[in-house]
């Protein structure tokens, strides 16, 4: 994806409801789905690809009446100081907040744990 002057790595995307994201743990660690419909990279690539190198991390919105809106942080990444990454809950850590027209519904709080959509499921 290139937009807002550079290139993005994406790792979400969801635009029909063809693939499940109800899922456990190791579907979330690993990535589901193909690049070239919907999918989730994974917490572990997500964690490699930004654990030696500061990202930014852009949420970009489109409602079913094509009506556009994205959120950007500074200073995006994974469990940043854990010494396992898994054992932390892949910890989200951002930065600071620009509204691209989302709103706050997009604010993220940093260092959150990541929680599966079937929290029995967690192994």
């Amino acid at each position: 994806m290139t937009t807002d002057d550079g290139k993005w790595t994406v790792f979400q995307k969801r635009f029909n409801g063809s693939v499940s994201f109800f899922r456990g743990w190791n579907d979330y660690r690993f990535g589901f789905g193909r690049a070239d419909s919907e999918y989730w990279l994974g917490l572990q690539n997500i964690y490699l690809l930004t654990l030696k190198r500061k990202y930014e991390l852009r949420v970009d919105l489109e409602d079913f009446e094509n009506n556009t809106a994205w959120a950007k942080y500074m200073d995006f990444s994974l469990s940043p100081h854990a010494i396992s990454a898994e054992e932390d809950g892949y910890t989200l850590h951002v930065g600071s907040f620009t509204d691209g027209g989302a709103g706050e519904r997009t604010q993220l709080s940093g260092h959150v744990a990541h929680r599966t959509p079937c929290p029995s499921c967690r192994q």
